[in-house]
C-alpha cells in the first residue's frame, strides 16, 4: 500500500467533567511538493459543521451543539498550503460543541463529511476517550 500524501493524526486528552476535553488534530505533508488542504469540515477551521459523531457508552449519539456554516464554492483562502514535510496542528475543545458528561465515548467522522474521511483515510477510527 502506498504511503498517503497527507497523514492525519487525532488525540483526545481525557479530562474531568468540569475541564475542557481537548481534541488535537494534525496534518502532515509527507511529500516533496506543496499540498493544498481544504480546511472546511476539519478541525483546522474550528467548529463550523458537525465533523464528528460522538457516541456515549450506551451507544447514544451526543448531539452536536455548535455553529453550522452554509457555503458556496471554496475560495483560495479556504485552503491551507503545506510545504514539503510540513506538519500543522490545531486543538479544539470538544465540550464547546458537545455536551459531555462523565463517561466513556467513541468519536468517528460524521458520515456526510466525505472531505475529512478522504483526507484522513489512513487513520483508524473510532477514537475512544473518557470524561472522568
Amino acid at each position: 500500500m502506498a504511503t498517503p500524501e497527507i497523514l492525519c493524526d487525532f488525540s483526545i486528552k481525557s479530562a474531568s467533567a468540569n475541564e475542557a476535553v481537548l481534541l488535537t488534530f494534525s496534518v502532515h505533508n509527507q511529500t516533496s511538493q506543496i499540498q493544498s488542504v481544504l480546511t472546511w469540515q476539519t478541525p483546522l477551521e474550528g467548529f463550523w459543521s458537525e465533523m464528528f459523531i460522538i457516541k456515549d457508552e450506551n451507544n447514544q449519539d451526543v448531539i452536536y451543539q455548535g455553529p453550522l456554516a452554509k457555503r458556496g464554492q471554496p475560495a483560495k483562502a479556504d485552503y491551507l498550503n503545506l510545504a514539503p514535510q510540513e506538519k500543522t496542528m490545531m486543538s479544539l475543545v470538544l465540550s464547546d460543541a458537545y455536551a459531555l458528561k462523565k463517561g466513556r465515548y467513541q468519536l468517528t467522522i460524521a458520515p456526510n463529511n466525505l472531505h475529512l474521511a478522504q483526507l484522513c483515510q489512513a487513520y483508524t477510527f473510532p477514537i475512544t476517550f473518557r470524561v472522568k
